[in-house]
C-alpha cells in the first residue's frame, strides 16, 4: 500500500480517529441516545456499528449500573406539522437564463428531473446548486457506468461505418479483466480494486460485461446480416418551436451507440443499473390524462428518455428507426426496445411540446412534486 510505504495515514488510522472522537464525546455523559439507520444500501447500511456493539458488549461488564434500552422508530407514526411548498416564481433573471437554456441546450436528463420535481430542475438548472466532489475510494454506480460507456465507445469506434468483425469479441473478452483494471484508473479511480467492496464491485461489473459479451457472440453466430455501427457517444439534438411562442428550444443529448442491425436502425443507451420490460413501454392514454404519463411519472423516466431519443434522431435515411436500452443486469436479453403499443406518436410529440413550453413559460412557476419519493 502506497499510503503505508511513505508513512502516511490509512484507512485503519482513521478507524482510529473516528473511535477516538466517539468515546471522548461520550465518556463523562450521564444520558446517551445513539440512533442508527436500519435501511439497507447495496454493499452497507441496515446494522449496528461497531461502536454500538462494543458498547453493548463491553461497558455492562465495567459498569453494572449501566441500563440499556433499545426502541424502533417509525417515522411514518409521527404526526410532523405541516411543511408549506416551495414556489419559485420565474422572475427576470430566472427568465434570462431560461433563455440561455434554450439556446445552449436541454438535455432529456434535465427534462426528466423536470417531470421528477420541477423544483429539483429549478436547483440544478437555474440555481446551479451542486453537490460537493468527493474524493472517491470506493466505486459507485456512477463511476460503473463511467468506465463500461468508455471502454465500449473506445471498443467500437475503430469499426463505425462497416461491417462489425464479430470475431474481435473473442479477444474482448480475453483482455476484459485487465482493460477493466485500466479503466477503472483512466477513471481517476484512487482506491484499492483488490479488497474489500471495491473488489466486489469489480468483480461484479467483469461478471456483466462478460455476460454481454458472451451473448454478443452468440447473438453474432445466428444472424444473417452483419451488424453495422454508425455511431458511438454521437450528439443528437433537434429545435422544438414553444405553443403560442416564436421561441425555439434545442433538445439534446448522447446516444451511446447507433448502429444498424437487421434492416432496422437501433439507438442504444447503456444501464447499468436494473431495467425491466415495463420500463421501456409507453403506456396508453387514460380518459384522466391530460398528457401521457411518461411526461408526468417519473416512473416512466426510462420511456421518456428513449421518445426524446427517437424524437431527436433524424430517421429519413431509414424506414424503420427505434430506441433502446442495454440492460448489463438482464444477462439473458440485454436489449430493451422502446414499446409504443397503440399510442399515437403525433400525439406524443403534441404532449412533449406541450411539457417543454410549461418549463419555458414565464406564469408558471416552479414548484416541488406531490410525489414522496
Amino acid at each position: 500500500d502506497i499510503r503505508y510505504e511513505y508513512e502516511l495515514p490509512g484507512v485503519q488510522e482513521r478507524t482510529a480517529v473516528f473511535a477516538y472522537h466517539f468515546y471522548r464525546l461520550i465518556q463523562r455523559a450521564k444520558n446517551i441516545e445513539i440512533i442508527y439507520s436500519t435501511t439497507k444500501r447495496k454493499m452497507s447500511g441496515g446494522e449496528k456499528s461497531r461502536f454500538i456493539k462494543q458498547l453493548q458488549f463491553e461497558l455492562p461488564r465495567y459498569n453494572k449500573e449501566i441500563s440499556m434500552h433499545e426502541s424502533l422508530l417509525n417515522f411514518e407514526d409521527l404526526n410532523l406539522s405541516v411543511i408549506e411548498d416551495i414556489i419559485i416564481e420565474k422572475d427576470k433573471n430566472c427568465i434570462n437564463k431560461l433563455e440561455t437554456i434554450a439556446k445552449v441546450g436541454l438535455s432529456p436528463t434535465h427534462i426528466i428531473s423536470y417531470v421528477r420535481c420541477p423544483l429539483q430542475f429549478y436547483f440544478k438548472k437555474i440555481a446551479k446548486i451542486k453537490e460537493p466532489e468527493e474524493f472517491v475510494e470506493t466505486i459507485d454506480e456512477r463511476m460503473i457506468g463511467n468506465v463500461i460507456h468508455h471502454l465500449l465507445e473506445d471498443f467500437y469506434k475503430p469499426y463505425i461505418g462497416i461491417d462489425f468483425p464479430f470475431e474481435k469479441l473473442e479477444k474482448l473478452l480475453k483482455d476484459l479483466p485487465e482493460l477493466l483494471k485500466e479503466y477503472f484508473a483512466k477513471n481517476d479511480f484512487k482506491g484499492q480494486l483488490e479488497e474489500g467492496a471495491n473488489y466486489l464491485s469489480y468483480k461484479d461489473t467483469l461478471h456483466y460485461l462478460q455476460h454481454f459479451i458472451k451473448h454478443e457472440i452468440k447473438v453474432a453466430k445466428k444472424q444473417k446480416l452483419a451488424l453495422k455501427i454508425i455511431a458511438v457517444e454521437d450528439l443528437l439534438q433537434r429545435e422544438l418551436e414553444l405553443t403560442g411562442s416564436i421561441q425555439k428550444v434545442l433538445i439534446k443529448g448522447i446516444a451511446d451507440r447507433i448502429d444498424f442491425y437487421e434492416n432496422q436502425l437501433r439507438i442504444l443507451d447503456y444501464k447499468t443499473g436494473k431495467v425491466e420490460e415495463k420500463n421501456v413501454k409507453i403506456p396508453d392514454y387514460k380518459t384522466e390524462d391530460d398528457l401521457n404519463k411518461i411526461f408526468t411519472n417519473p416512473d416512466y423516466d426510462k420511456a421518456l428518455q428513449l421518445y426524446i431519443y427517437y424524437w431527436m434522431y433524424d430517421n429519413q435515411k431509414y424506414q424503420s428507426t427505434i430506441p433502446g436500452i442495454i440492460s448489463f443486469r438482464k444477462i439473458q436479453s440485454p436489449y430493451l426496445m422502446l414499446k409504443t403499443g397503440k399510442v399515437d406518436m403525433e400525439q406524443l410529440d403534441e404532449d412533449f411540446t406541450t411539457l417543454i413550453t410549461e418549463i419555458f413559460n414565464p406564469q408558471i412557476p416552479f414548484t416541488q412534486t406531490n410525489e414522496e419519493k
